[in-house]
């Protein structure tokens, strides 16, 4: 028969035990993070012909993600995107039930830049279809399901806090020129706010646009105006 020490001492350890592997990934969170992030990476380098890089990426805490410079480039071709730096929180209490739901984002220096001369582009990558075999009858996909599963899930990534600053967005096609800069654009409460401003060739135009995302209803609200009561001409519609 085991006594009462031995009794007392079989949760000790197995609590110790419990303890030092939970001390242990701790430890190594962004070790294990690096590992995961390298791994699906690898995988769309190869799949898509790309080159991603980061210079640091660590997790702070329990739920908060930063990364540093961070690019991809399709292979002989322009860079595609560039990030300086940027911090993510997530909910803590979402991650316990492994869902992503994305609570603050700081992004500094963002850079997307679509290159276009004659018909090579650095996104062509974006068109191309993987090869899939026909599914079965019991394999057929339920589409509106997918449909509102992707729905969640980037409504879940956008952030109801936070701000980002110096976005471009840029399209060079050939001699034309398209360029949308956002020096800041801040998110307070799911409510965001941002300037715009565009350049098509030699002409320029200043936005505002204000509005709010609805997380459980799956919605955004915006309106965009141009800062000097003028008409709001979108790229490229204007020309033709």
């Amino acid at each position: 028969m085991k006594t009462n020490s031995q009794k007392r001492i079989l949760p000790l350890a197995l609590s110790g035990g419990i303890l030092i592997c939970l001390i242990c990934i701790y430890s190594g969170r962004s070790v294990l993070l690096r590992s995961i992030v390298n791994r699906h990476t690898s995988r769309i380098e190869q799949t898509h012909g790309l080159c991603i890089h980061y210079d640091k990426l660590e997790m702070n805490g329990l739920n908060e993600i930063s990364l540093q410079g961070l690019s991809v480039i399709p292979e002989q071709r322009d860079t595609l995107f560039t990030l300086a730096s940027t911090r993510i929180k997530l909910n803590f209490w979402k991650l316990l039930t492994k869902k992503i739901e994305v609570s603050y984002i700081a992004a500094e220096d963002i850079r997307l830049t679509f290159t276009k001369q004659d018909s090579i582009a650095n996104y062509d990558f974006l068109f191309q279809k993987e090869k899939k075999e026909t599914p079965s009858k019991k394999e057929e996909y339920n589409y509106a399901k997918r449909a509102d599963e992707l729905l969640e899930l980037v409504f879940d990534l956008l952030p109801e806090n936070g701000e980002i600053r110096h976005l471009s967005v840029t399209h060079q096609r050939d001699t034309n020129l398209i360029e949308v800069k956002v020096p800041l654009l801040t998110i307070k409460n799911n409510q965001f706010l941002s300037e715009i401003t565009v350049r098509e060739e030699n002409q320029y135009q200043r936005w505002t646009t204000r509005g709010e995302l609805n997380r459980s209803s799956h919605t955004i609200k915006a309106e965009l105006y141009s800062q000097k009561k003028q008409k709001v001409y979108l790229p490229y519609l204007k020309k033709q």
